[in-house]
């Protein structure tokens, strides 16, 4: 069009995802009509030419676009695009993931070859972004919501909040048996958890979906 000017500073970064899967269709479309039309030409050749050894076409070029996790604390990658979906693992602040899609408020990613939602506020198309306090249920803040699910202890004396996802970590606090738990996250054989206003790591085996659940007999 006489209107259109291109922008010398335009970047790939500045596509969302959307844009970044229509512009990756589009380009498999023309990749493939330049195959069909390379390959009526070579029906036309003369047979000296269609002696020749063939050439495949090059592969679609497919542009992945890089997020920067701007989460104060840490966001999690969860299994659906849902605040109470199963949690994959936790991404600390400035962790790089790659954008896949768009799931409502959530974006679809890979992460060390995992797939799964992260909550988009909690990403940043800029590395070491400004860090997001938000509101916290996936992670991101010091406060927990009404959103985050509840767990009980089954230990049958009582479980180790620690310091960090490691058995040798220092102890924090000991939850008794039936004491609830705010779940934040998981890392390895620990969850991350609130308790009584402090976070910490608990093995995972000493918490329950259930309150007054069986009582796990494990010595640690």
């Amino acid at each position: 069009m006489s209107w259109y000017t291109p922008d010398p500073d335009f970047t790939q970064s500045q596509l969302m995802g959307v844009e970044l899967e229509n512009f990756n269709f589009l380009q498999s479309y023309l990749d493939k009509l330049d195959e069909q039309e390379e390959t009526t030409e070579a029906a036309t050749q003369a047979v000296s030419a269609a002696q020749a050894p063939a050439v495949s076409a090059a592969p679609p070029v497919v542009y992945h676009t890089i997020l920067y996790c701007n989460a104060s604390d840490y966001a999690t990658l969860r299994t659906a695009p849902s605040r109470s979906a199963g949690a994959i693992c936790t991404l600390g602040y400035n962790t790089p993931v790659t954008l896949l899609g768009t799931s409502g408020e959530f974006y679809y990613v890979s992460y060390n070859g995992t797939n799964g939602y992260v909550l988009a506020e909690f990403f940043s198309y800029n590395s070491y972004p400004e860090k997001n306090y938000g509101s916290g249920s996936t992670g991101g803040s010091s406060s927990t919501t009404s959103s985050d699910p509840v767990y009980y202890c089954c230990a049958s004396d009582y479980a180790t909040l620690r310091s960090s996802a490691s058995r040798n970590a220092s102890a924090l606090a000991r939850i008794t048996y039936n004491e609830p738990v705010t779940y934040l996250g998981a890392s390895g054989e620990f969850s991350y958890v609130s308790y009584n206003g402090t976070k910490g790591y608990v093995l995972t085996k000493f918490l329950s979906e259930s309150a007054y659940p069986d009582k796990n007999y494990d010595e640690y």
